[in-house]
């Protein structure tokens, strides 16, 4: 299922970025810790983008940030 994500969304968000970045860049795994990760998701991908994600059940596999033709963030759960 698809949905428009809401503020409350926003660290489960984060969790799929850290997620998915993490296992594409292993060398920069770590670069910021979980806080720095949702107050980014909060403060600025939130207020700036149209947020979606997409679940598996209750579970959020991916998300997709973005603006007037451009994508700021585009995240799935490597497992998807």
């Amino acid at each position: 299922m698809l949905r428009h994500l809401e503020l409350e969304d926003m660290d489960a968000a984060a969790r799929v970025h850290r997620t998915a970045f993490d296992q594409a860049l292993p060398s920069l795994a770590g670069l910021h810790t979980p806080k720095e990760d949702q107050s980014f998701f909060r403060e600025r991908v939130f207020k700036a983008c149209e947020v979606w994600g997409a679940f598996d059940g209750p579970a959020m596999i991916g998300m997709i940030a973005f603006r007037e033709d451009w994508i700021d963030q585009l995240y799935v759960q490597p497992k998807a």
